[in-house]
């Protein structure tokens, strides 16, 4: 049994020595970050606290309510001016991954990196007014290395097992007191601070969700982000705020018109604008793009031409009908014009890739084409217009019949009756009362 007795107090003496060494250890850290140290009891239950760099610091080992877990180490770091209550940080897990994919949870910031690995919540205004660039960055390296997390004003870790590495317990103390610093609210605000994140910050998408937000506001706060945001690196952020500032606006929605990057979408909704409240300047535009080289923005330019009804437009809309992703804006323009100089232009479009925008030419044509379209037609080789193609050349034979002396021509929707085939000698005509006689 002797050597029974040995082992035990061999476990014994073990034990004492290292709950005296974590002990001292402990006591050592909280004298070098000027933290008081206490314990309830001299197996293992010690607490820090005190403050730091001007945070509230708490460490302490407890038994959680699950005993079977054994004994946690809880550290919380609170900010003055506290962290807002309503900002949620933590590392992104399957199910918020999954939340997200399906778009039913958490916000999202813009910034593709930080987006895929935290999970936050909270106003928008809040979200984006405190998580700058090196805000960001510091979340991500403290609750990657960590898992910290940021809930109902403070930062949190749970640590399973008490914390005897002070050199490790040091470390995380120092990195949730300097990521506490980062998230503490703005001293101007979170408007203001907005607004430097739209003019500073280095990811487009958030700078694309800052000018959204401000510009849901009204007066002074629009016109200063749209002002902000007319002269940022991305096009796209540009014109949004030249869109909605107005007057102030027009000269880079202009500018963004010679880009030639332009993708037709947005060409589309700066003409809406340039329509609605400088046409002048819209004519200018649609003008100036139509003798460009083709590009995006062109096919754009020959749908507004057709809106605005610009004729002048008429011989360069021919000659752009040859190019296959114009011919169909192309025709839809001569549609509106409704003018028979539109022929050439129609005849051109019959050879586009796409089979609609050939049937919309070839019905043009019927309304509008001569004698001279209906070799081209014959030529559309696509089955599916067979019909079409033979009801366009039936309406431009009836159009364009010759007439024939001393025949009748039936009024257009006026079934019965007769009219005279004007310069036709033998037509139809009222009989002269003979000389000398009353009717």
């Amino acid at each position: 049994m002797w050597w029974f007795v040995l082992a035990l107090l061999t476990a014994v003496s073990g034990a004492i020595t290292w709950n005296s060494r974590g002990r001292a250890r402990w006591r050592a850290l909280a004298s070098e970050l000027k933290l008081s140290f206490s314990e309830e009891s001299y197996w293992l239950r010690w607490r820090m606290s005190g403050r730091l760099r001007g945070c509230a610091i708490s460490v302490v080992v407890h038994q959680p309510e699950d005993r079977r877990r054994g004994l946690s180490t809880s550290i919380s770091v609170q900010t003055d001016p506290p962290i807002d209550t309503a900002l949620t940080l933590r590392s992104e897990d399957i199910k918020s991954r999954a939340f997200k994919l399906l778009g039913t949870d958490d916000d999202q910031l813009g910034d593709a990196a930080f987006d895929r690995e935290i999970c936050v919540h909270g106003p928008p205004m809040v979200l984006l007014g405190v998580l700058d660039a090196p805000t960001r960055a510091a979340v991500r390296r403290v609750i990657k290395r960590w898992g910290v997390y940021v809930e109902g004003g403070a930062i949190y870790s749970d640590r399973r097992g008490v914390l005897t590495n002070t050199h490790k317990l040091r470390q995380l103390l120092l990195d949730m007191v300097g990521l506490a610093q980062h998230l503490r609210p703005p001293v101007d605000g979170y408007q203001a601070a907005t607004q430097r994140a739209l003019a500073s910050d280095p990811e487009v998408g958030v700078r694309r969700r800052c000018l959204d937000l401000l510009l849901a506001r009204t007066g002074p706060i629009t016109e200063a982000a749209a002002t902000i945001a007319m002269q940022d690196a991305d096009a796209e952020l540009r014109r949004l705020a030249a869109l909605a500032a107005g007057p102030a606006g027009l000269d880079t929605l202009q500018a963004l018109l010679d880009d030639p990057q332009l993708g037709a979408a947005e060409a589309d909704s700066i003409f809406v604008t340039l329509e609605a409240k400088a046409p002048s300047i819209a004519i200018a535009q649609i003008q100036r793009l139509l003798v460009a080289r083709p590009r995006p923005a062109t096919a754009v330019a020959v749908r507004a031409a057709g809106t605005l009804g610009l004729r002048e437009a008429l011989p360069r809309l021919n000659t752009l009908a040859r190019h296959p992703d114009l011919a169909g804006a192309c025709v839809d323009a001569m549609r509106r014009f409704g003018d028979p100089a539109a022929e050439p232009g129609l005849i051109a479009a019959l050879d586009a890739p796409d089979v609609e925008v050939v049937r919309r030419a070839v019905d043009t044509l019927g309304h509008l084409g001569s004698r001279a379209a209906i070799g081209p037609l014959r030529g559309v080789q696509a089955r599916a217009l067979r019909k079409d193609v033979a009801d366009a050349i039936d309406r431009i034979a009836a159009r364009e019949a010759p007439g024939r002396g001393g025949g009748l021509s039936m009024v257009a929707d006026a079934r019965g009756a007769l009219s005279p085939i004007a310069g036709q000698a033998g037509s139809l005509s009222e009989p002269a009362t003979p000389d000398g006689q009353d009717d």
